[in-house]
């Protein structure tokens, strides 16, 4: 397989909150050493300045690990779509223009079997949904082992749009398949017709089995994959 982009959004987040998580975490060291220094008569600017540290802290380690799994479970998509032979051209983290605003899309693979845009999910626990819902639920246990859910957007209907953007940027001359994958996911519980949502061991194995009567020659599939380069406007 030939990979004409690699992912770097998520590499960029991640490596950002990492930062901000060990100057954060230095701080609250820092300052706390003051505040036992001075613990007969601490000043309230120090333990102001504590509570806002450790505030910083919580948020930046929080989301440096959403950003970390994220970026992993991409590097598992990519990895699961390595084994195939090098007329399939994978783009990763590309963003295009679609009207007004624009789409981010996680994977285009361009093949002979034809194009697909996957929407990578790296969500933990199980997971509750069907294809016309607006929001799927996520459960999984705490540290405590108390099961809590959270709700987000129907990653179907988030990959209909950037379908819609790379429709446009082909002119309609090619459908255009959606796959959802999650990396992380203890448990599927989803219900779809049209649009399968997986597991990533499950990635390859659904390729290699897809069947289709419309098939991509080798320059027709250059054609494809340079013209989506050509107009990702995240470089």
């Amino acid at each position: 397989m030939k990979i004409l982009k690699e992912e770097k959004s998520l590499k960029k987040q991640y490596k950002v909150y990492l930062i901000s998580t060990i100057i954060s975490f230095l701080l609250l060291l820092w300052n706390f050493q003051v505040i036992i220094n001075s613990i007969d008569k601490p000043s309230n600017v120090s333990v102001y300045s504590e509570i806002i540290f450790l505030f910083i802290f919580a948020f930046s380690s929080s989301r440096f690990v959403i950003f970390a799994r994220g970026s992993i479970g991409e590097k598992r998509v990519v990895k699961a779509l390595s084994k195939f032979p090098d007329e399939y051209i994978l783009i990763n983290d590309i963003r295009i223009n679609n009207g007004e605003k624009s789409a981010q899309i996680d994977h285009i693979l361009v093949c002979p079997k034809g194009i697909f845009s996957i929407e990578t999910k790296s969500h933990l626990g199980k997971i509750y949904g069907n294809e016309e819902e607006q929001y799927w639920m996520q459960y999984k246990k705490s540290s405590k082992g108390r099961t809590y859910g959270n709700k987000f957007y129907n990653p179907i209907k988030q990959n209909k749009g950037h379908i819609n953007a790379l429709r446009n940027l082909l002119n309609d001359k090619y459908y255009i398949n959606s796959i959802i994958v999650f990396t992380s996911a203890k448990e599927l519980k989803v219900y779809t017709k049209h649009v399968p949502v997986l597991k990533v061991n499950k990635l390859y194995d659904y390729l290699s089995n897809y069947a289709t009567n419309n098939f991509l020659g080798i320059d027709e599939i250059n054609e494809v994959a340079e013209l989506i380069l050509k107009n990702d406007i995240s470089k």
